[in-house]
């Protein structure tokens, strides 16, 4: 379970076989209001869980799910490789970082570098308030849920990427989770997760842009983006004689283009650090996930602008996760906004975890 801006997103699995898994429900559940009046509501975050598992097919009352991403803070901290106890070390450096006494957090991390002979290790670390731990368990539990597993978005992107891309030959695979308002970027080479930050950058930041410079109402300005995409192939459609709607597609290209490269300038940034950390092994493809993946063409204008293969995965889903009931979408539909939830239900499925 993934809980979101305005939706909840639900995804179970069981295994068929060493690489391949029989989806056995997803769903994603709107809701009205803000993600912080559902988790203080019990009753109404029962009823919404209920009426989608009822509906879906899920079954049983166990749940892994993650911290909402505005009650956790993800980091990376350097330590000497010579600390004896990594975790009080961790605990050290972070006492100065988090407001109040570090003993008010519960702290965990995943090592990123830990490479012999170097002076220091490197280590992502989740650090939320003890307290917002105990009230996001408590209205689980008073749902009539029990919480099997904690987690972290970015452990959960790993977990689905390695399914996806890391089969026969390692990748370094960058991930773009797009977001309403604010989007991640995360780096995971082979089986490691190398890289996780935060940027701003997401749907209402682009759509709002467009609006103000088009001075059209939002919706009309999304829909402007889905009619006719973002591909800047004016010329193309000026010689089949389609000249209006490649005008359309290139001026919203000119107009989304600079917040664009925002975006473009911290990949570039998280390329870098990348090629450092896995001493020069290139990024071979950028898995761009969340409610962007969704426009049309925005994978061949993000293509132009980083000369890196784009995906949004929905290919390898359907190779490697196979729908059980007939008739039904396939999961692959939902790859961009069921990509956590779908890596959530892969804890405990992989053997190579």
């Amino acid at each position: 379970m993934d809980i979101g801006i305005g939706v909840i997103r639900l995804c179970q699995l069981k295994p068929l076989d060493s690489e391949h898994y029989s989806v056995v429900a997803k769903a994603i559940i709107p809701f009205s209001g803000t993600r912080e009046e559902v988790l203080t509501s019990p009753k109404r975050f029962k009823k919404l869980l209920l009426d989608g598992i009822k509906k879906k097919g899920f079954y049983g009352r166990k749940i892994v799910t993650v911290m909402p991403p505005d009650k956790l803070k993800i980091t990376l901290v350097t330590y000497k490789a010579n600390a004896r106890d990594v975790d009080q070390e961790i605990l050290k450096m972070l006492s100065s970082r988090v407001d109040g006494d570090v003993s008010d957090y519960l702290i965990d991390y995943l090592p990123v570098r830990s490479n012999p002979g170097e002076d220091d290790n490197l280590a992502l670390v989740a650090i939320a308030r003890r307290d917002h731990v105990m009230d996001y368990l408590q209205v689980i539990t008073k749902s009539g849920f029990e919480v099997s597993a904690l987690d972290i978005g970015p452990a959960a992107l790993k977990r689905l990427i390695s399914a996806l891309y890391n089969k026969d030959k390692p990748e370094t695979v960058l991930v773009i989770n797009a977001g309403w308002k604010k989007s991640y970027l995360t780096i995971i080479s082979g089986r490691r997760l190398l890289f996780d930050q935060q940027v701003e950058f997401g749907e209402t930041l682009l759509v709002e842009h467009l609006s103000k410079t088009l001075e059209l109402p939002e919706n009309v300005s999304r829909e402007l983006v889905f009619d006719h995409g973002l591909a800047n192939t004016h010329s193309k459609l000026e010689k089949l004689g389609m000249v209006s709607d490649g005008e359309i597609s290139h001026t919203l290209v000119e107009i989304l283009k600079p917040i664009f490269s925002k975006l473009v300038e911290e990949i570039n940034r998280t390329l870098i650090f990348t090629a450092s950390e896995t001493h020069g092994s290139p990024v071979s493809r950028i898995c761009l996930l969340g409610s962007i993946a969704r426009w049309p063409d925005v994978g061949l204008l993000l293509r132009d602008m980083i000369d890196i293969p784009f995906s949004t995965g929905q290919t390898e889903f359907k190779e490697y996760f196979i729908e059980e009931n007939e008739g039904g979408q396939s999961l692959s539909d939902h790859v961009p906004e069921l990509a956590v939830a779908t890596g959530l239900a892969l804890r405990g499925l992989d053997s190579h975890e």
